[in-house]
């Protein structure tokens, strides 16, 4: 059942990149697919939750390779070209061989959106883990007039009370 369900995820993800999201049918999906309709309907239960599976599946193989590759960087200069390879390259040279990129960014907005927003906190906890081993190396290298979002900002002047008071009036 799951080699059915990796082959049925595969197919989708083909049929949503030559096709565009709108474009493709659940008959392409399962023609591509080597099932019946029936089969990825009992599966999946419509074009919506293929979207979900395959936007999910894609952020887990992501996820593990962000992984796999910043754990063989040896500097964090590896480990940001890593992030950076995943996160810009990788998508890139994806949709720019399919003809129809732009729907598939725009995807099924609503559909893609919530699936996009939850796997934000796995992207999210997969950059700390990366950066983690490094953050005695990031904060060395701050800006030497950089704060950090808890320190609060110093106070103002005099002369730009000043110039507050004057606009207020």
């Amino acid at each position: 059942m799951a080699e059915r369900n990796e082959r049925a995820l595969a197919a989708a993800r083909d049929v949503f990149l030559r096709y565009g999201v709108r474009r493709a049918t659940m008959g392409d999906i399962a023609t591509e697919a080597g099932i019946s309709r029936q089969t990825l309907y009992t599966l999946f239960g419509g074009k919506d939750a293929v979207l979900r599976a395959v936007i999910a599946d894609h952020t887990t193989t992501s996820i593990a390779a962000i992984r796999s590759d910043a754990a063989a960087a040896p500097d964090l200069a590896a480990a940001l070209d890593a992030l950076f390879m995943h996160f810009t390259q990788t998508p890139f040279t994806l949709l720019h061989a399919s003809p129809n990129a732009e729907d598939i960014l725009q995807g099924r907005d609503r559909i893609a959106r919530e699936a996009h927003e939850a796997a934000r906190p796995a992207y999210e906890a997969a950059i700390a883990d990366v950066l983690a081993p490094h953050a005695s190396a990031l904060m060395a290298s701050r800006p030497s007039g950089w704060r950090s979002r808890s320190t609060p900002p110093p106070r103002a002047s005099r002369r730009w009370r000043r110039i507050r008071r004057r606009w207020r009036r």
